[in-house]
């Protein structure tokens, strides 16, 4: 019988200890700051050169639009890539949102980057 107790006693500790260790740590959101103007060469090509620009992607002489900070704003509109009547159908909004086939393919953007990016196209997308 005491074996029974002894057995008992050190399976109900393992449940306890493998309950309290199962707790998830929520990770809060960072909140969203945007500026008030949005400036695509503070604020838009710091992304680009983050996520886009680096070699074998949207680089000079890499996949289109070049997004290399001498030709970003040109490319994007030569791409046709800003939709200022719709900002959330423009190009660039939807190809970083894109679940399925989202930009850049290694990682997915934070929230934060893309708001900036709806943020400046909203406001007119100015090569400020």
């Amino acid at each position: 019988m005491k074996i029974w107790t002894t057995f008992i006693i050190i399976i109900g500790a393992s449940l306890i200890l493998s309950f309290n260790s199962c707790q998830k740590d929520y990770l809060v959101p960072e909140p969203i700051v945007i500026p008030d103007t949005v400036s695509f060469a503070m604020n838009i090509m710091p992304i680009f050169n983050e996520s886009c620009n680096m070699s074998g992607c949207h680089n000079t002489g890499g996949f289109a639009p070049d997004l290399t900070e001498n030709n970003a704003y040109a490319q994007l509109a030569i791409y046709g890539m800003i939709d200022l009547e719709e900002p959330t159908s423009s190009v660039l909004y939807q190809r970083m949102v894109n679940q399925a086939k989202p930009m850049p393919p290694s990682n997915i953007l934070p929230e934060a980057k893309i708001q900036l990016v709806l943020s400046w196209i909203e406001q007119g997308a100015l090569d400020n």
